[in-house]
């Protein structure tokens, strides 16, 4: 009996790299790669069991050339737990978006935190996703559908890119925008340490737990608790995929003071339990 596949989770990621796009083509491992113009290309990675194309070498953007849009399309078999996932991989120049979108490096960095945190974005690409999958494998010239397809996303997300600052954050001074981003930074430095405290944050950049909460959400999206769980579960994932630590010893680096909370949690998020993507790696 063939076993039912469920979508779990699809996943954004914007991420920076120094590598030019020749140095990105001879670093990945992607099934299926086509240039969409200039110095942008998409790569396609079809259902596989690992995510290991997808540790690519990053930066800071204050060295980057280019930025990464990484998809990924989660699904897990319903008998077995076992996770399957359909990767998509944008390599954009940095000089590139910015003539797009007629904005500078800087403000660029500002809307892609804005998309990232974006739900009406990830409902786009959810149905964008979903229309791949179902008509890439009919297609009979599948690189010429993968370009076409890769022009689509780039026209919806280049899109959002331009208009993400207009409605969002019209009302925020710049000097309440950097000091949430200093809180996000000091988040993802010390994701290992529990007491991340929102009265602790907002005495980190000299607000009121009050204002802090209020002006946390409306720039994530997300309450702060809510935020920090994600960060954590999402960095747990990453070690049990590289599956060098146990599970307890991740539920520590990430932050939880008992690895049944941090399971139980794991569970709600991806609908499997941590021991399952551990098995999973040693195969």
């Amino acid at each position: 009996m063939k076993s039912e596949l469920k979508l779990t989770d699809t996943v954004l990621h914007y991420s920076y790299t120094n590598l030019s796009s020749s140095e990105w083509i001879d670093d990945n491992k992607l099934h299926e790669i086509t240039n969409l113009d200039k110095d942008c290309w998409l790569g396609y990675n079809g259902e596989s069991n690992s995510l290991a194309p997808f540790y690519m070498k990053t930066s800071s953007e204050n060295d980057a050339k280019a930025i990464f849009i990484t998809v990924i399309n989660q699904k897990n078999d319903s008998n077995s737990c076992e996770l399957k996932f359909n990767s998509y991989v944008f390599y954009i120049s940095l000089s590139y978006l910015a003539n797009l979108i007629s904005h500078d490096y800087l403000e660029i960095e500002k809307r892609l935190n804005i998309l990232r945190l974006s739900d009406s974005q990830k409902l786009v690409v959810k149905k964008l996703i979903d229309k791949f999958e179902i008509e890439y494998h009919g297609a009979d010239f599948k690189q010429g559908y993968l370009k076409l397809w890769g022009y689509n996303f780039l026209f919806h997300f280049v899109n959002d890119l331009y208009n993400a600052n207009r409605v969002s954050f019209k009302n925020i001074k710049n000097s309440d925008w950097q000091k949430i981003e200093q809180v996000r930074q000091l988040i993802a430095t010390n994701i290992h340490k529990s007491g991340n405290t929102v009265e602790y944050l907002a005495r980190s950049i000299g607000m009121s737990p009050t204002k802090f909460k209020k002006l946390f959400k409306e720039i994530t999206k997300e309450p702060p608790h809510h935020y920090i769980q994600r960060i954590r579960l999402e960095k747990a994932l990453d070690l049990l995929k590289a599956n060098q630590y146990t599970i307890a010893q991740i539920a520590y680096k990430v932050g939880f003071s008992h690895p049944g909370a941090f399971t139980r949690l794991f569970r709600q998020k991806y609908e499997c339990s941590p021991s399952s993507i551990t098995d999973l790696r040693q195969l």
